[in-house]
């Protein structure tokens, strides 16, 4: 079994990187992210967690919140998602954790501590590459490949015909 990979994600820095992301109310540009990163973990099958700041939040508790498999983070006041990550990084394996920030330091901070550095950019290509793949897996082969019968076993198939074939 392999281990988990996890990708851990600057969010208002990606947001910044992004130009379809830059120009939308800070509400929105967050859902779209989020929106994003539960697709692609989903497809990709890391554990994705996304960390916002708050370090400009008067009183900001900090809180974590689970969205569409997607662990957010919120940082608390006078914290930044750069210390966050920093931090968190330290905790978890390496070479299983890829953050994603376009901040120099913070990238080469990560990579100090055993992390794959990943630019805001590449990551919007990866996430296009992961759909374009899961697509075309959906999309390809004949229609009737893709009916549920043609993957059941033998066994229950005829359990599951006698069950459509009995009379109420």
């Amino acid at each position: 079994m392999n281990d988990p990979e996890y990708l851990l994600v600057d969010g208002y820095n990606v947001i910044y990187s992004w130009p379809d992301l830059k120009g939308l109310p800070l509400e929105h540009a967050r859902d779209k992210l989020l929106g994003g990163l539960a697709e692609y973990g989903i497809l990709s099958g890391m554990q994705v967690m996304v960390v916002f700041d708050a370090h400009h939040v008067r009183h900001g508790t900090g809180h974590v919140e689970e969205m569409e498999g997607v662990t957010v983070v919120y940082t608390r006041e006078g914290e930044t998602a750069d210390s966050f990550i920093e931090r968190l990084s330290g905790r978890l394996p390496p070479g299983r954790l890829f953050v994603v920030t376009a901040d120099a330091c913070e990238q080469m901070v990560s990579f100090g501590r055993g992390a794959f550095r990943v630019t805001p950019l590449e990551l919007k290509e990866d996430i296009r590459r992961v759909r374009e793949e899961a697509q075309s897996r959906v999309s390809g082969g004949k229609p009737a490949d893709r009916y549920l019968e043609n993957y059941l076993l033998e066994p229950v198939r005829s359990i599951l015909e006698s069950l459509r074939r009995k009379k109420t």
